[in-house]
Protein backbone atom coordinates (compact mmCIF):
# COMPACT_ATOMS: atom_id res chain seq x y z
CA UNK A 1 0.00 0.00 0.00
CA UNK A 2 2.73 2.14 0.69
CA UNK A 3 4.19 1.61 -2.44
CA UNK A 4 1.16 1.90 -3.92
CA UNK A 5 0.53 5.41 -2.97
CA UNK A 6 3.63 6.82 -3.66
CA UNK A 7 2.66 5.65 -7.43
CA UNK A 8 0.08 7.64 -6.89
CA UNK A 9 1.48 10.85 -5.23
CA UNK A 10 4.32 10.52 -8.60
CA UNK A 11 1.55 10.54 -11.07
CA UNK A 12 0.08 13.92 -9.54
CA UNK A 13 3.09 15.60 -9.38
CA UNK A 14 4.25 14.61 -13.20
CA UNK A 15 0.45 15.87 -14.03
CA UNK A 16 0.98 18.92 -12.25
CA UNK A 17 4.68 19.24 -14.26
CA UNK A 18 3.04 18.59 -17.52
CA UNK A 19 0.23 21.30 -16.82
CA UNK A 20 3.25 23.54 -16.87
CA UNK A 21 4.14 22.33 -20.25
CA UNK A 22 0.95 23.30 -22.21
CA UNK A 23 1.61 26.55 -24.38
CA UNK A 24 -0.24 30.08 -23.19
CA UNK A 25 -1.92 29.94 -27.03
CA UNK A 26 -3.81 26.77 -26.25
CA UNK A 27 -6.13 28.91 -23.44
CA UNK A 28 -6.02 32.14 -25.59
CA UNK A 29 -7.69 29.91 -28.59
CA UNK A 30 -9.84 28.19 -25.93
CA UNK A 31 -13.85 28.29 -27.48
CA UNK A 32 -14.41 29.20 -24.15
CA UNK A 33 -13.62 32.47 -26.40
CA UNK A 34 -16.82 33.96 -27.58
CA UNK A 35 -15.97 35.28 -30.52
CA UNK A 36 -14.64 31.88 -31.67
CA UNK A 37 -17.65 30.29 -30.90
CA UNK A 38 -20.17 32.48 -32.46
CA UNK A 39 -17.65 32.65 -35.59
CA UNK A 40 -18.06 28.96 -36.12
CA UNK A 41 -22.19 28.95 -35.26
CA UNK A 42 -22.95 31.52 -37.97
CA UNK A 43 -20.45 29.45 -40.15
CA UNK A 44 -22.46 26.28 -39.41
CA UNK A 45 -25.61 28.48 -40.19
CA UNK A 46 -24.55 29.52 -43.08
CA UNK A 47 -24.04 26.08 -44.80
CA UNK A 48 -27.78 25.62 -43.68
CA UNK A 49 -28.81 28.26 -45.00
CA UNK A 50 -26.70 27.64 -48.07
CA UNK A 51 -28.62 24.16 -48.32
CA UNK A 52 -32.52 25.57 -48.40
CA UNK A 53 -31.67 27.84 -50.94
CA UNK A 54 -29.51 25.39 -53.34
CA UNK A 55 -30.46 22.28 -52.04
CA UNK A 56 -28.76 19.22 -50.77
CA UNK A 57 -26.86 18.14 -54.01
CA UNK A 58 -25.73 21.32 -54.84
CA UNK A 59 -24.33 22.38 -51.43
CA UNK A 60 -22.88 18.91 -50.42
CA UNK A 61 -20.61 19.36 -53.58
CA UNK A 62 -19.78 22.94 -52.58
CA UNK A 63 -18.98 22.12 -48.72
CA UNK A 64 -17.26 19.16 -50.47
CA UNK A 65 -14.85 21.34 -52.69
CA UNK A 66 -11.37 21.86 -51.02
CA UNK A 67 -11.14 25.44 -53.00
CA UNK A 68 -14.86 26.28 -52.68
CA UNK A 69 -16.36 29.29 -50.90
CA UNK A 70 -16.89 26.90 -47.30
CA UNK A 71 -12.96 26.52 -46.80
CA UNK A 72 -11.99 29.47 -45.16
CA UNK A 73 -8.62 28.74 -43.28
CA UNK A 74 -9.35 26.35 -40.87
CA UNK A 75 -12.63 26.11 -41.64
CA UNK A 76 -14.80 24.00 -43.53
CA UNK A 77 -18.08 21.86 -43.34
CA UNK A 78 -19.21 18.40 -43.24
CA UNK A 79 -22.62 16.80 -43.40
CA UNK A 80 -23.25 12.74 -42.07
CA UNK A 81 -26.61 10.89 -41.76
CA UNK A 82 -27.34 9.27 -38.46
CA UNK A 83 -26.73 5.96 -39.88
CA UNK A 84 -22.38 7.52 -39.88
CA UNK A 85 -22.44 7.93 -43.93
CA UNK A 86 -20.04 10.93 -44.78
CA UNK A 87 -22.36 13.15 -47.30
CA UNK A 88 -19.80 16.03 -47.95
CA UNK A 89 -16.97 16.74 -46.49
CA UNK A 90 -14.47 19.97 -46.77
CA UNK A 91 -10.78 18.52 -46.67
CA UNK A 92 -11.43 14.86 -47.21
CA UNK A 93 -14.41 14.05 -49.98
CA UNK A 94 -12.21 11.33 -51.62
CA UNK A 95 -11.38 9.94 -48.57
CA UNK A 96 -14.98 9.82 -46.99
CA UNK A 97 -17.54 11.06 -48.44
CA UNK A 98 -20.00 7.66 -49.59
CA UNK A 99 -18.36 5.99 -46.32
CA UNK A 100 -19.98 4.75 -43.50
CA UNK A 101 -17.52 6.08 -40.31
CA UNK A 102 -19.96 5.59 -38.12
CA UNK A 103 -17.01 3.02 -35.62
CA UNK A 104 -14.94 6.17 -36.18
CA UNK A 105 -12.09 6.97 -33.54
CA UNK A 106 -9.81 9.58 -32.98
CA UNK A 107 -5.98 8.30 -31.47
CA UNK A 108 -7.37 8.37 -27.65
CA UNK A 109 -10.42 5.95 -28.75
CA UNK A 110 -12.82 8.33 -28.59
CA UNK A 111 -15.71 7.62 -30.60
CA UNK A 112 -16.40 11.11 -32.14
CA UNK A 113 -18.91 10.13 -34.98
CA UNK A 114 -21.30 8.55 -32.77
CA UNK A 115 -20.97 11.11 -30.36
CA UNK A 116 -21.75 13.75 -33.21
CA UNK A 117 -24.91 12.04 -33.99
CA UNK A 118 -26.15 11.70 -30.41
CA UNK A 119 -25.40 15.25 -29.69
CA UNK A 120 -26.96 16.41 -33.06
CA UNK A 121 -30.34 14.31 -32.33
CA UNK A 122 -29.77 16.03 -29.05
CA UNK A 123 -30.40 19.34 -30.78
CA UNK A 124 -26.83 19.85 -31.72
CA UNK A 125 -23.87 21.87 -29.37
CA UNK A 126 -20.24 21.25 -28.75
CA UNK A 127 -18.14 18.02 -29.23
CA UNK A 128 -14.14 17.41 -28.20
CA UNK A 129 -11.73 15.07 -30.35
CA UNK A 130 -8.55 14.76 -31.47
CA UNK A 131 -7.76 15.37 -35.56
CA UNK A 132 -4.83 16.21 -38.01
CA UNK A 133 -5.65 19.83 -38.59
CA UNK A 134 -5.59 19.89 -42.50
CA UNK A 135 -2.39 21.61 -43.52
CA UNK A 136 -0.22 21.28 -41.43
CA UNK A 137 -1.08 17.25 -40.09
CA UNK A 138 -0.21 18.11 -36.67
CA UNK A 139 -2.71 16.70 -34.46
CA UNK A 140 -4.49 18.79 -32.22
CA UNK A 141 -7.96 19.42 -29.94
CA UNK A 142 -10.76 20.23 -32.49
CA UNK A 143 -13.87 22.01 -30.67
CA UNK A 144 -16.49 20.85 -33.14
CA UNK A 145 -20.13 22.30 -33.46
CA UNK A 146 -22.70 20.22 -34.98
CA UNK A 147 -26.33 21.27 -35.73
CA UNK A 148 -29.27 18.81 -37.48
CA UNK A 149 -30.08 19.51 -40.75
CA UNK A 150 -33.16 17.33 -40.15
CA UNK A 151 -34.74 14.11 -38.43
CA UNK A 152 -31.66 12.50 -40.33
CA UNK A 153 -28.70 14.53 -40.94
CA UNK A 154 -26.08 16.92 -39.81
CA UNK A 155 -23.99 19.44 -40.45
CA UNK A 156 -20.64 20.48 -38.37
CA UNK A 157 -17.17 22.15 -38.85
CA UNK A 158 -14.46 22.94 -36.24
CA UNK A 159 -12.23 24.96 -34.70
CA UNK A 160 -8.59 23.89 -34.30
CA UNK A 161 -6.40 23.88 -31.07
CA UNK A 162 -3.38 23.88 -28.98
CA UNK A 163 -1.92 22.46 -32.79
CA UNK A 164 1.38 21.74 -31.63
CA UNK A 165 0.82 18.94 -29.03
CA UNK A 166 4.04 18.55 -27.12
CA UNK A 167 4.71 14.75 -26.92
CA UNK A 168 4.39 15.11 -23.10
CA UNK A 169 0.92 15.81 -24.05
CA UNK A 170 0.59 11.62 -24.95
CA UNK A 171 2.85 11.14 -21.68
CA UNK A 172 0.05 13.14 -19.64
CA UNK A 173 -2.87 10.87 -21.02
CA UNK A 174 -1.14 7.49 -20.17
CA UNK A 175 -0.22 8.86 -16.85
CA UNK A 176 -4.41 9.54 -16.27
CA UNK A 177 -4.84 5.93 -18.24
CA UNK A 178 -2.87 4.72 -15.38
CA UNK A 179 -4.81 6.21 -12.87
CA UNK A 180 -8.08 5.11 -14.21
CA UNK A 181 -6.79 1.66 -14.32
CA UNK A 182 -5.50 1.47 -10.87
CA UNK A 183 -8.74 2.58 -10.02
CA UNK A 184 -10.56 -0.42 -11.36
CA UNK A 185 -7.71 -2.38 -10.16
CA UNK A 186 -8.84 -1.59 -6.87
CA UNK A 187 -12.17 -2.08 -6.98
CA UNK A 188 -11.38 -5.84 -8.54
CA UNK A 189 -9.51 -6.23 -4.82
CA UNK A 190 -11.30 -4.68 -2.92
CA UNK A 191 -15.32 -5.02 -4.18
CA UNK A 192 -17.54 -1.99 -4.98
CA UNK A 193 -18.71 -0.98 -1.76
CA UNK A 194 -14.94 -0.37 0.07
CA UNK A 195 -13.66 1.14 -3.40
CA UNK A 196 -16.57 3.49 -3.57
CA UNK A 197 -15.76 5.12 -0.03
CA UNK A 198 -12.26 5.45 -0.48
CA UNK A 199 -12.54 6.99 -4.16
CA UNK A 200 -15.19 9.29 -2.51
CA UNK A 201 -13.03 10.34 0.58
CA UNK A 202 -11.43 13.61 -0.31
CA UNK A 203 -8.83 12.60 2.35
CA UNK A 204 -8.06 9.22 0.58
CA UNK A 205 -5.45 7.85 -1.26
CA UNK A 206 -6.92 8.17 -4.38
CA UNK A 207 -7.50 11.66 -3.96
CA UNK A 208 -3.94 13.35 -4.90
CA UNK A 209 -3.87 17.00 -5.73
CA UNK A 210 -6.77 17.92 -8.73
CA UNK A 211 -6.93 14.32 -9.63
CA UNK A 212 -10.09 12.53 -8.93
CA UNK A 213 -12.67 9.60 -9.61
CA UNK A 214 -16.12 9.63 -10.69
CA UNK A 215 -18.06 6.45 -11.19
CA UNK A 216 -22.29 6.66 -12.71
CA UNK A 217 -24.08 4.16 -14.34
CA UNK A 218 -25.64 4.07 -17.35
CA UNK A 219 -28.77 6.05 -16.95
CA UNK A 220 -26.60 8.92 -14.89
CA UNK A 221 -27.05 8.04 -11.64
CA UNK A 222 -23.49 8.87 -9.26
CA UNK A 223 -22.00 6.25 -7.08
CA UNK A 224 -18.34 8.53 -6.59
CA UNK A 225 -17.65 11.57 -6.92
CA UNK A 226 -14.22 12.60 -5.68
CA UNK A 227 -14.58 16.79 -5.78
CA UNK A 228 -17.75 16.79 -3.90
CA UNK A 229 -19.52 13.83 -3.15
CA UNK A 230 -22.14 15.20 -0.97
CA UNK A 231 -22.98 17.40 -3.94
CA UNK A 232 -23.51 14.67 -6.30
CA UNK A 233 -23.52 10.72 -5.01
CA UNK A 234 -26.71 9.36 -5.41
CA UNK A 235 -28.26 12.28 -8.18
CA UNK A 236 -28.90 11.57 -11.30
CA UNK A 237 -27.17 13.94 -13.74
CA UNK A 238 -27.95 12.24 -16.83
CA UNK A 239 -29.15 15.48 -18.34
CA UNK A 240 -26.64 17.71 -16.77
CA UNK A 241 -24.84 20.00 -19.74
CA UNK A 242 -21.69 22.11 -19.44
CA UNK A 243 -21.31 26.23 -19.91
CA UNK A 244 -21.83 25.51 -23.99
CA UNK A 245 -24.86 23.62 -24.07
CA UNK A 246 -23.58 20.21 -24.59
CA UNK A 247 -25.02 17.29 -22.62
CA UNK A 248 -21.25 15.59 -21.94
CA UNK A 249 -22.79 13.33 -19.27
CA UNK A 250 -24.59 11.48 -22.37
CA UNK A 251 -21.62 11.82 -24.28
CA UNK A 252 -19.33 10.32 -21.41
CA UNK A 253 -21.62 7.39 -21.39
CA UNK A 254 -21.62 7.06 -24.81
CA UNK A 255 -18.11 6.95 -25.09
CA UNK A 256 -17.54 4.41 -22.24
CA UNK A 257 -20.17 1.88 -24.20
CA UNK A 258 -17.46 2.44 -27.12
CA UNK A 259 -15.10 0.81 -24.77
CA UNK A 260 -13.49 4.38 -23.38
CA UNK A 261 -11.83 6.92 -24.57
CA UNK A 262 -11.28 10.28 -23.89
CA UNK A 263 -14.07 13.29 -23.61
CA UNK A 264 -13.60 17.14 -22.95
CA UNK A 265 -15.72 19.36 -21.88
CA UNK A 266 -16.44 23.05 -19.85
CA UNK A 267 -16.61 22.64 -16.01
CA UNK A 268 -16.02 24.56 -12.59
CA UNK A 269 -12.39 23.58 -11.52
CA UNK A 270 -13.06 22.36 -7.77
CA UNK A 271 -10.68 24.53 -6.44
CA UNK A 272 -11.53 27.85 -7.43
CA UNK A 273 -14.47 27.14 -9.35
CA UNK A 274 -13.94 28.78 -12.19
CA UNK A 275 -14.73 27.30 -15.74
CA UNK A 276 -12.21 25.39 -17.18
CA UNK A 277 -11.83 22.84 -20.25
CA UNK A 278 -11.79 19.28 -18.73
CA UNK A 279 -10.61 16.40 -20.47
CA UNK A 280 -10.93 12.44 -19.08
CA UNK A 281 -10.32 9.42 -19.59
CA UNK A 282 -13.42 6.84 -19.42
CA UNK A 283 -13.53 3.00 -19.01
CA UNK A 284 -16.76 1.24 -18.81
CA UNK A 285 -16.85 -0.43 -15.48
CA UNK A 286 -19.01 -3.80 -15.64
CA UNK A 287 -21.96 -3.83 -17.79
CA UNK A 288 -23.78 -0.86 -16.51
CA UNK A 289 -21.54 1.25 -15.42
CA UNK A 290 -18.53 3.61 -16.11
CA UNK A 291 -15.31 5.41 -14.40
CA UNK A 292 -13.40 8.05 -15.22
CA UNK A 293 -11.34 10.76 -13.89
CA UNK A 294 -9.35 14.12 -15.78
CA UNK A 295 -7.69 16.70 -15.82
CA UNK A 296 -8.01 20.59 -16.52
CA UNK A 297 -6.25 22.06 -18.83
CA UNK A 298 -4.98 25.82 -17.31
Amino acid sequence: MRQFRKTILQLSLLVCFILVLVPKSFAETDVGNHKDIETLKAFIDSGIDYIKQYGAKKAYAEFSNSHGKFRQGDYYLYVYNYDGVCLAHGVHSEEKVGKNLYEGKDKYGTPYVKLMIELAKAGGGFINYYARQPDTQAIGIKTAYVKPIDDHTFIGGGIYKFIEMPTSYDVKVAELQAFVNAGIEYIKEHGEVEAFKEFNDPEGKFREGKLYFFVLDYNGTVFVEGADPEKYVGKNIYNLKDEYGTPFIKMCIETAKSGGGLMGYYWPEPVTGIIQFKINYLKPLGNNKLIGAGFFEE
